[in-house]
């Protein structure tokens, strides 16, 4: 039993695109301190914008952006 997650990944790989599992568009952002310490977890799960790959601030903004959407997502940054 202890090589059946390795298998099912490998048949998993191999199945035609169409049959493979999609990702949901989750955007999430995790703002840590430099001493490791959570200060904000934001999530956006209604599949408007998903998969961040970029966070940047300014002002009182966060700006996001993404490898897979074609947009820039932009939100007020939490007190």
């Amino acid at each position: 039993m202890r090589g059946w997650p390795w298998v099912l990944r490998w048949m998993g790989a191999r199945l035609p695109h169409f049959m493979q599992p999609k990702p949901e568009p989750i955007a999430w952002i995790l703002c840590i301190s430099p001493d490791g310490r959570i200060l904000h977890d934001l999530m956006w799960t209604d599949g408007g914008y998903g998969f961040v790959t970029g966070v940047c601030v300014h002002r009182d903004r966060l700006w996001c952006g993404s490898l897979s959407e074609p947009a820039i997502l932009s939100c007020k940054l939490p007190q």
